[in-house]
């Protein structure tokens, strides 16, 4: 599946300090190939610990949405956080971690549950509750400079909640778009008979 390919991804890159520099997003580098690769390089073994964990849970959730396309999201989304954040915060000399893909995706499906009127309303409170809970931590985070479950980072490392925003921006974009519907072919007609066709959600 996506989600795991790229969690054990994460977790060989990790295994080599060399491989994990070379990867990262570094600021006047111009391998456009880091605006990639920097989402699956970290900092801390807690770091990859916290971000691997919360992108495989959710993105085996998303992916019985997606499919191969969670693999698709990853290439454009990626890219887009990464540049944003070289924009906006012009301060960071380096870039690496999942966590703006992992809001991303509880983003989505957060809001893909609370879209969902059969859902049940346990469910949809514990969407509810997440998304609150993301929120705070980002706001934790934004204003302490530190992170609230990965631990400390290291010297001179400071958490990013502007890519939280980016990601989280994108997963609410994508959960809100209308889902195309999956078109049947018409049967030939059967004498005597009238046969209904129902259109399904390609969810």
């Amino acid at each position: 599946m996506p989600a795991i390919i790229l969690t054990l991804i994460a977790v060989l890159i990790y295994a080599s300090p060399t491989l994990t520099e070379a990867l990262q997003w570094t600021r006047g580098d111009d391998a456009i190939s880091s605006l990639w690769t920097a989402h699956l390089t970290h900092w801390t073994s807690g770091h990859l610990l916290w971000d691997a964990v919360m992108f495989a849970v959710f993105g085996l959730i998303a992916t019985r949405v997606f499919g191969l396309r969670l693999l698709a999201t990853f290439f454009i989304a990626a890219p887009v956080i990464a540049l944003g954040v070289a924009h906006w915060a012009p301060e960071l000399t380096s870039y690496r971690g999942l966590s703006g893909i992992d809001t991303l995706l509880v983003v989505f499906v957060s809001l893909k549950i609370l879209c969902d009127a059969k859902q049940a309303r346990s469910i949809r409170v514990a969407a509810i509750t997440l998304l609150l809970g993301l929120a705070g931590k980002t706001l934790f985070e934004a204003m302490t400079h530190g992170a609230l479950f990965a631990g400390d980072l290291g010297p001179g490392v400071t958490t990013v909640p502007l890519a939280h925003l980016i990601g989280g921006t994108i997963g609410a974009a994508l959960a809100l778009l209308p889902t195309p519907l999956v078109r049947m072919k018409k049967s030939p007609p059967q004498r005597g008979l009238c046969i209904a066709k129902q259109c399904g959600d390609g969810g």
